[in-house]
């Protein structure tokens, strides 16, 4: 409006109707922006991500064994004493080496689909990447 004019209710209204569709269409683009450069890529890296989490919560899996299981076996063998002394080594032995197999086959197939989760990821990875 020029210097000097008086203003109606009808254009006051336009004004402020103009301003507030002004400022709309500026976060409007705002967020289509922000999708294009934050949002599609994170999609993009979400599938990789995913692969990434499976085998972090797979190399748990492996450590868990490892604190819970193997550690207390070796403990265990450890507090049997020398071999030399142990009355019935055939006993001691069966009783480290079936559970440790067992929850070995766990531990090798928990760090082997890790090992696929990642290397899946790196694929994924690579084939996002541009050029």
């Amino acid at each position: 409006m020029a210097s000097g004019t008086t203003t109606t209710g009808a254009d006051r209204n336009a004004d402020i109707v103009l301003g507030a569709a002004v400022i709309a269409m500026g976060l409007v683009a705002g967020l289509f922006y922000f999708s294009a450069i934050a949002v599609m890529p994170a999609l993009t890296a979400a599938e990789t991500a995913r692969w990434i989490v499976a085998a972090l919560a797979l190399y748990t899996v492996m450590v868990v064994v490892t604190s819970a299981v193997h550690i207390p076996l070796n403990d265990d063998l450890k507090n049997a004493g020398d071999p030399a002394s142990i009355e019935n080594l055939a006993a001691v032995r069966d009783d480290f080496v079936t559970p440790w197999v067992a929850w070995d086959i766990v531990w090798t197939l928990a760090t082997t689909a890790a090992f696929g989760s990642l290397a899946w990821a790196l694929v994924l990875r690579g084939r996002a990447s541009p050029g």
